[in-house]
């Protein structure tokens, strides 16, 4: 584990795949790279056996590891790249304490799962728990301001709204090159 940490930095919370390679990648080219931990808790890309190299970050296989609850109670954010895993979802809810300063970044299907209520991809029980988490984080952030007021229509609470995008990663960091090359004006 090799991990260069500022005194503040964000703690995204992620599971593998070809896409988090890549926003990991955009991050380490356009950001202070030191003022972001992945913590990743698992694999979801359709090839299991693809290898990843995600910077600065720290694989569990549990939530109940003690050095990532030290790591996450010391984070100034954590940003939740996806709510809808049973694992994920019983550890927040395990942890409200920390929903303060939790920042729910919309992947769009994971708002919907309550209509997924009862079903393979959302247990009642799963809903319960995420309908309560939701109820009390801090921020919600996503494209349209459209799904941030139904997640509050839907699931209540104060949380604010932040807006940003998902980029693909891929075409930004091109875009950064091309701009460095000069090729684009920025």
């Amino acid at each position: 584990m090799d991990l260069t940490l500022k005194d503040i930095f964000i703690c995204h919370i992620v599971y593998e795949c070809d896409f988090i390679q890549l926003f990991n990648d955009m991050i380490v080219d356009s950001c202070d790279w030191q003022e972001h931990l992945f913590v990743v808790y698992g694999n979801h890309a359709w090839d299991e056996s693809k290898k990843y190299n995600l910077r600065n970050s720290y694989y569990i296989d549990s939530f109940d590891d003690h050095y990532f609850m030290e790591l996450i109670e010391k984070s100034a954010q954590i940003i939740v790249h996806c709510l809808y895993t049973p694992d994920l979802t019983n550890f927040l809810f395990q942890n409200q304490h920390l929903l303060h300063k939790v920042n729910w970044l919309l992947w769009g299907g994971d708002l919907y799962l309550y209509r997924q209520v009862g079903s393979g991809s959302n247990s009642e029980k799963n809903e319960i728990k995420r309908r309560s988490i939701i109820k009390n984080i801090a921020y919600i952030t996503v494209s349209f301001e459209e799904e941030f007021k139904r997640a509050l229509d839907v699931y209540g609470g104060d949380a604010q709204y932040k807006f940003a995008f998902y980029p693909q990663p891929k075409d930004f960091c091109e875009y950064r090159l091309e701009t460095a090359r000069g090729k684009i004006k920025p």
